[in-house]
């Protein structure tokens, strides 16, 4: 019986180590998929009015202007760099990111390939930015405004308006809702998101990233350049 014991308890091992492997396999793959997608994508010129019937499709849940829904289930695009939008498209489509309304709405049926990223992004970054009317807690917006020029500043810009040549994204105006909950999924839902901001979640809490979205919401966003 030991030994049975052992042979179950060796194969279980095997069987795991297994699909730990098909799994970074899988993640690697995605990875990959989503780099070819962006590269392709943006050395093409989009094409604004291509993009904006692309966009009919989006606009059901971000909204004819991009800025999302008041409550902050869906984020406001509109006047997003085109390059960040761009590679978040991509990784969508890969499975480097995960939401399922997304990938069903961003897939290859909708948006046929990387002509159609390009073009549907050039759309959407050309759309007036969209505020959201957040002033929040002044207490909080204080302490949010201290932990962003502390972890933030450097990379988002001093008015957290992103740098599109970085692919990073603007976060002024977002939805405080939508911001909090990216900044405490990212750990689970967001692998790359997770390594590039390890630093900042190993010195901040719950309540810190609560403050860094009122106080992001509270900004008014500026539009990314043409």
């Amino acid at each position: 019986m030991r030994s049975l014991g052992i042979i179950v308890a060796f194969l279980s091992l095997v069987l795991a180590s297994s699909a730990f492997a098909a799994s970074a396999a899988a993640a690697r793959g995605a990875a990959a998929a989503a780099r070819a997608e962006f590269a392709a994508a943006v050395g093409m010129p989009g094409d604004s009015a291509r993009g904006a019937l692309l966009y009919r499709t989006c606009a059901a849940c971000h909204a004819p202007n991009g800025g999302g829904t008041d409550n902050g289930i869906v984020p406001a695009i509109a006047g997003q760099h085109a390059r960040v939008l761009i590679e978040q498209l991509a990784d969508f489509r890969s499975g480097e990111r995960s939401d399922a309304t997304m990938e069903h709405f961003g897939d290859r049926q909708r948006l046929a390939g990387p002509q159609a990223l390009a073009d549907v992004a050039k759309y959407v970054s050309q759309l007036p930015p969209v505020a959201s009317g957040g002033s929040g807690d002044g207490a909080a917006v204080e302490r949010g405004a201290g932990a962003y020029g502390r972890a933030c500043a450097r990379c988002h810009g001093a008015a957290a308006e992103g740098d599109a040549a970085k692919r990073v994204p603007r976060l002024a105006g977002q939805r405080q809702v939508y911001l909090s909950r990216q900044l405490h999924a990212a750990a689970e839902r967001r692998p790359r998101m997770r390594a590039q901001h390890a630093q900042l979640f190993k010195r901040t809490g719950p309540r810190d990233l609560d403050d860094l979205a009122v106080y992001l919401a509270s900004l008014m966003p500026i539009a990314a350049p043409r």
